[in-house]
């Protein structure tokens, strides 16, 4: 690996093809990153000294010393895609040696055409995570936008100055808003100097309007942003959640300053809500219950008033996914009995919403919900209710599904079967877990027979087992042996086959040892068969 120089000397290196597009676009991207005015929150994001080379390397086919020194120099390597740069093989020497140097993580790529094959100098292709840092911009007949390139290259300067993305572009935009209030204001003070007043009125009522709307589009836009980007920007940088609480809190109070302009609709409403759930969200990920449960509250307060008691589609699914969410949110921390609650009212809108509607998208979040209930159940230790929710979800799925011969489907009903019956098993209601064992087992022995998966096997012999122990315990002392037997025939073939490591000699003396409790006359037979597994083991 290239040692790298310790002082930084410049914040971008600018790797590029000396063709007439390509250099145009270089020179703007220069000139944008050096007179980039960063935001008053964050004058660190300052980009200094940018190192663009205006002419072509020398024929020798080595970097020159200059060059190489400001790569070794550079914080971050931009590099101009267009379909000419594939052909520069000093562009690709540039990205080899900032990938030599350690760096790959801070190379951006700029496609400025269509598709990054063919764009792409060879080396490039080879960068971990390039695709999520490529700027694209594209530069027709009728030249590029300023605008958009100008809205990419934040993430470069971010990159180059070690500060978030997000917080940085959420600045420059409210920045760019403040400008134009400012600019009103002073167009306003003007027309009142002129003392053209009712013009003056009407230009302020208009302008106010604008305004209102240009600000509420941007906070969709930071609600839109952070809605889908808030778990992965989370697990990248843990120490962001505070953070993200803040950002998304403010967004709270421009929505209630253009609601106060503006008046209150559906929509901004809705938005308000939204904004709600991400922040318990936010709240969730630094593990605050109590400011969760608040947050994900007023979410929910909000779309019980919109949904009322009318039948709007919209209103009611939204309605449920508040719920939902917040039952996400609670049983991500551990609070079960709340998530249980919250899941059971977001069951009960989807019941109303699949009943009015005939949606199978609602079955199928019913059919989630019960899913999530059963889980929350289960880790209480309330396994009859868990049960129960697992055998609700299983009614649910029958009905949603068409090929019940496929195995993904039978691989499905194979596992929740198996849930339902440990459930019961652990309930104590034997005769009820023997019934979802033997269904389970049925469907492994099938999904087994057609794979030969020795996983499958596995699943397919734990379940005789547990379906002969249940038996067993349920006094049908003649089928519980002919399950227990089985489970002792197929465990010793999944040893000899496939997976060695399996015992099933175990499997077999605890078989054999519950049998003893079965009936009085097998017991003989039960210890002679305990003693021959216990020394074959």
């Amino acid at each position: 690996m290239i040692k790298a120089e310790q002082n930084t000397v410049y914040d971008a290196f600018l790797s590029y093809r000396h063709k007439p597009r390509d250099n145009k676009i270089c020179k703007k991207v220069h000139t944008l990153l050096e007179t980039f005015r960063p935001p008053r929150r964050y004058k660190e994001a300052d980009i200094k000294r940018v190192f663009r080379d205006d002419a072509e390397l020398p024929v020798a086919g080595v970097l020159s010393d200059t060059i190489e020194a400001a790569l070794k120099s550079s914080r971050v390597l931009l590099v101009i895609c267009s379909k000419d740069t594939p052909e520069s093989q000093w562009v690709d020497k540039e990205v080899r040696t900032f990938i030599e140097l350690g760096r790959s993580d801070k190379i951006y790529a700029l496609l400025i055409d269509d598709d990054p094959q063919i764009c792409f100098p060879p080396s490039l292709k080879l960068v971990p995570g390039i695709e999520n840092r490529t700027l694209r911009v594209k530069y027709t007949a009728k030249g590029f936008s300023r605008k958009k390139l100008k809205e990419e290259l934040l993430r470069v300067i971010a990159a180059a100055t070690s500060i978030n993305f997000e917080h940085l572009r959420i600045a420059t935009r409210r920045r760019r808003l403040s400008c134009s209030i400012l600019a009103g204001v002073v167009l306003s003070l003007f027309l009142i100097a002129s003392g053209l007043y009712s013009l003056y009125q009407w230009l302020t009522a208009s302008y106010y309007y604008i305004y209102t709307q240009r600000e509420e589009l941007l906070i969709k836009d930071i609600i839109d942003d952070i809605n889908s980007n808030l778990t992965s920007a989370v697990e990248n940088i843990p120490a962001a959640a505070p953070a993200l609480v803040k950002i998304i809190s403010d967004n709270n109070d421009y929505l209630d300053r253009m609601m106060t302009i503006d008046g209150s609709t559906d929509s901004t409403i809705g938005d308000k809500a939204r904004n709600y759930l991400n922040l318990a969200r936010a709240y969730m990920l630094t593990g605050n219950i109590e400011e969760t449960q608040n947050a994900s509250e007023e979410a929910i307060k909000i779309y019980k008033a919109l949904a009322g008691k009318s039948n709007d589609e919209k209103k009611n699914n939204d309605l449920a996914t508040s719920y939902n969410l917040t039952g996400i949110f609670m049983q991500y921390l551990s609070e079960y009995e709340k998530a249980v609650y919250y899941y059971e009212k977001a069951a009960a809108v989807y019941t109303k919403l699949e009943k009015l509607f005939k949606n199978n998208e609602y079955s199928e979040s019913l059919a989630v919900c019960y899913d999530s209930i059963g889980l929350c159940q289960f880790l209480q230790k309330n396994y009859p209710e868990a049960a129960e929710a697992f055998i609700n979800e299983i009614d649910i799925r029958k009905k949603l599904t068409d090929d019940l011969s496929s195995n993904e489907n039978q691989m499905m009903f194979a596992d929740l079967y198996s849930y339902a019956a440990a459930c019961y098993n652990l309930a104590t209601e034997n005769e009820k877990a023997a019934k979802y064992y033997n269904k389970a087992a049925h469907l492994y022995k099938k999904l087994y027979e057609n794979s030969n998966e020795p996983e499958l096997h596995k699943s397919y012999v734990v379940s005789l087992y547990n379906l002969g122990i249940n038996l067993a315990y349920d006094k049908k002392n003649s089928e519980a042996e002919y399950y227990l037997r089985l489970s002792v025939v197929e465990a010793d073939k999944l040893v000899r086959e496939s997976m060695a490591e399996f015992d099933p000699y175990y499997l077999s003396m605890y078989a054999m040892y519950d049998l003893l409790y079965a009936y009085d006359e097998k017991k003989e037979e039960a210890l002679d068969m305990v003693h021959y597994y216990f020394h074959r083991a």
